[in-house]
């Protein structure tokens, strides 16, 4: 029984329905490690770090050149001696799901920590044609980079003063390389990518209560004003509902710590979004509010102290 925390799909707890989220991954075609630091996708002292090289190493073979004015021949020249010098030995490999936050949908607060009590927001995703969201991993340690499209629909509640995020899951393969120069070890690090075929469920638990720090963290980043709901001067125990459909744009990028065996790595996902959403909004009277997209974390968030909203409607010209 999960207690209306982490639904899933058969999720049937008896709290409310069984808030879902399903859809469809489709893999696009791979680019490789070289190309991605050729064509600017990765930075070339960022991909050198992936292979174990040490701030003074890679100094030293820029010969103090700044990555970013290296014509692409000399990036050539660069990546063929250190993959012509060394033999890259495979020693193991672990293949896990990675869980990718998508939406944040948080509940209005009063104060910090303080949820409006009755307040609920449902998200709708309704599928239909096209793709919902569009998710490249960027691979490290000459893991190719991959373009995943998700086709989905959804159904999330945050109810009884607990926000949710929307996750979905990336299988990833992670292989430890290990360097070698005549045969002596010299260093070894983790070679990131994602994994086609791997049986991993990208939509199981794709609901997930969000933690009390993670909410902080939003509220203390807001963003851009969606719509302004006044009902400062409704009876508190008053509930209006409102029904907001929402064009939601998003391109923005996340970077997630990566563990296997002995070593770790950092992989970056870039979710972009270029599709229509429905919020549904019960909001109880003594206050107004302001719903925000926040600046770092995509999803919404809250403004309830009236100077601020004001001030944020004031600037943006919200009415």
């Amino acid at each position: 029984m999960c207690n209306a925390r982490n639904h899933h799909s058969q999720c049937r707890c008896g709290f409310g329905p069984p808030y879902a989220f399903w859809g469809q991954m489709k893999f696009e075609e791979k680019k490789k490690w070289v190309d991605s630091i050729l064509s600017g996708l990765k930075k070339l002292d960022k991909g050198m770090e992936e292979l174990g090289y040490e701030p003074e190493e890679i100094e030293e073979i820029l010969q103090g050149k700044e990555p970013g004015r290296l014509k692409k021949r000399e990036v050539q020249k660069i990546l063929n001696r250190l993959m012509n010098h060394y033999e890259y030995r495979v020693e193991e490999s672990v293949t896990q799901g990675v869980a990718v936050p998508l939406f944040m949908l948080h509940l209005p607060e009063y104060r910090a920590g303080r949820k409006v009590k009755g307040s609920r927001i449902v998200y709708k995703e309704t599928g239909g044609p096209g793709y919902s969201w569009q998710l490249r991993a960027i691979g490290a340690g000459m893991g190719s980079s991959q373009m995943i499209k998700l086709q989905s629909s959804a159904l999330a509640a945050a109810e009884l003063e607990q926000c949710k995020i929307l996750y979905v899951k990336i299988p990833v393969k992670a292989t430890k390389i290990v360097v070698t120069e005549n045969d002596q070890p010299v260093r070894s690090f983790l070679k990131v990518e994602l994994a086609e075929n791997s049986g991993i469920q990208p939509f199981h638990h794709g609901l997930k209560t969000c933690k009390r720090k993670k909410c902080r963290e939003d509220y203390r980043a807001m963003g851009v004003p969606i719509a302004f709901f006044p009902l400062a001067d409704s009876a508190p125990r008053t509930i209006t509902q409102y029904h907001e459909e929402w064009d939601y744009g998003v391109k923005r990028e996340i970077r997630i710590q990566l563990k296997a065996f002995d070593l770790k790595t950092i992989i970056k996902v870039e979710i972009f979004r270029e599709k229509k959403l429905k919020l549904e909004m019960d909001l109880p009277g003594g206050h107004d509010y302001l719903l925000v997209a926040p600046r770092k974390n995509g999803g919404i968030a809250w403004e309830l102290d009236e100077q601020a909203a004001q001030g944020i409607i004031d600037s943006m010209k919200i009415h």
